[in-house]
């Protein structure tokens, strides 16, 4: 059974994901960063052109599940954004202050999350 940390492990890759998603897309509205996160295909193409992408992708191919909840990461961080950026009402500024914070303290990214995003990664940390 894993533990709780093994659920902060996976906020602090949320957090990897978001981060390469705001920096690639940093001057585009929020919901091609979303599209981003949701369509492998773009996805794909940033991750070959962008270091710090490249770098977030590899950060979540090691992670000991299957590709299918590999997709889903990246698919539940499309909904974190779009929750953080609906929180921050869509201003760069804010989303960018946010999202330090998370980086700053992993664990702060919970009280911005819904229960059906807990849950979510509470499963799949299971």
């Amino acid at each position: 059974m894993k533990t709780r940390s093994t659920e902060l492990n996976y906020f602090i890759f949320f957090i990897t994901v978001l981060c390469f998603a705001q920096n690639a897309r940093a001057n585009d509205a929020t919901d091609k960063t979303e599209q981003l996160l949701n369509d492998k295909d773009a996805r794909n193409l940033i991750i070959q052109q962008d270091p710090k992408a490249a770098e977030a992708n590899d950060r979540v191919k090691a992670l000991p599940i299957a590709d299918a909840k590999k997709d889903q990461i990246y698919q539940m961080s499309g909904d974190i954004f779009q929750s953080i950026a609906a929180k921050n009402d869509g201003d760069p500024e804010k989303i960018n202050g946010a999202v330090q914070e998370y980086l700053r303290n992993p664990a702060s990214i919970e009280k911005d999350l819904t229960p059906s995003q807990r849950q979510q990664i509470h499963d799949l940390a299971q």
